[in-house]
């Protein structure tokens, strides 16, 4: 598999900060931070489920635990830089 084009970089770069923003916008700094614990912790299992069993269906966990992890990340970032510009 070679490597991703630089259209294709941007477009999900630009939908992770969609997605975050969409996030940032309809919770609060602490259910940000309580969405983020739950998403590691997603993240962490299906990194271990994966690597315990296997296959296209922990393949397919595993990103998608990844790809909410980085979008509720991206989130809580943009929400805290949000409150120190407003303070």
């Amino acid at each position: 598999m070679g490597a991703a084009r630089p259209e294709d970089l941007q477009l999900a770069e630009q939908a992770l900060n969609n997605a975050a923003r969409h996030l940032a916008a309809r919770h609060s700094l602490a259910e940000l931070r309580q969405i983020v614990n739950q998403s590691r912790e997603a993240f962490l299992w299906a990194d271990q489920q994966a690597q315990l069993q296997p296959g296209p269906d922990a393949l397919r966990r595993f990103r998608i635990s990844e790809r909410q992890l980085a979008e509720v990340e991206r989130a809580l970032a943009l929400a805290e830089k949000g409150q120190e510009s407003a303070s």
